[in-house]
Order: structure tokens, then sequence, then C-alpha cells
């Protein structure tokens, strides 16, 4: 019984890296800047075509901030102008998934 769920979960193990292989081989030849930041802003994701911008590569980006990044005033205030769209975007997102859940369980009670 153990060995069966060894065996489960080092399959699943396999599958999921081959997925998080595909996915980065994707973003990765896209020549548009790809990238996912927290709500910190700092950067969790990038794609080469944004490490190369910087010149450097994506694991010396990944955790750091804009302002870390490209000191310039102009292009900080202008990367956390976007970040402040972004919350914005997100924040209406999730607006609208309270809301829908919400009249979904409406329409279930009647």
């Amino acid at each position: 019984m153990v060995d069966e769920r060894t065996l489960e979960v080092e399959t699943q193990k396999t599958e999921l890296e081959k997925q998080r292989t595909f996915l980065s081989q994707v973003i990765n030849s896209c020549p548009n800047f790809i990238f996912v930041k927290n709500r910190e802003g700092r950067f969790s994701l990038v794609n080469q075509a944004l490490a190369q911008a910087y010149h450097r590569t994506a694991e010396e980006i990944i955790g750091k901030c804009d302002a870390e990044l490209s000191p310039a005033s102009t292009a900080v205030k202008a990367a956390q102008r976007d970040d402040l769209r972004l919350d914005l975007v997100i924040l209406g997102v999730e607006h609208f998934m309270f809301h829908a859940r919400f009249l979904e369980q409406v329409r279930k009670a009647f």
C-alpha cells in the first residue's frame, strides 16, 4: 500500500515537473515581457526577454523590486503606477468573483 502511494506521488511529481518545464519554455519563447509581481511589487516570475532587458538573469531579478533594478526615478515611478493599476484590476476581479459567487448562492436558494 505504501509502495503504491509512493509510486503515485513520484508519478505526480514527474508530471508536474514536465508541466513546469513546458510552461517555462512557452514563457521564455515569447519576445514580449512576461512577469508576475507580488503585492509588495517584487518580481516572482520573469521571462528571458525581461531578464535580457535588465541585463541580468531571471534568478537575479526574482525577489527584487523595480527600484532595486532601475534606480532611475522616472522608471520606478512608472512601474509603481503600473503596479497600482494592476492592483486595481486584481481588486476588481476579486470583487467581481465575490459578487458572482454571491449571486450563484442566491440562485441556489430560490
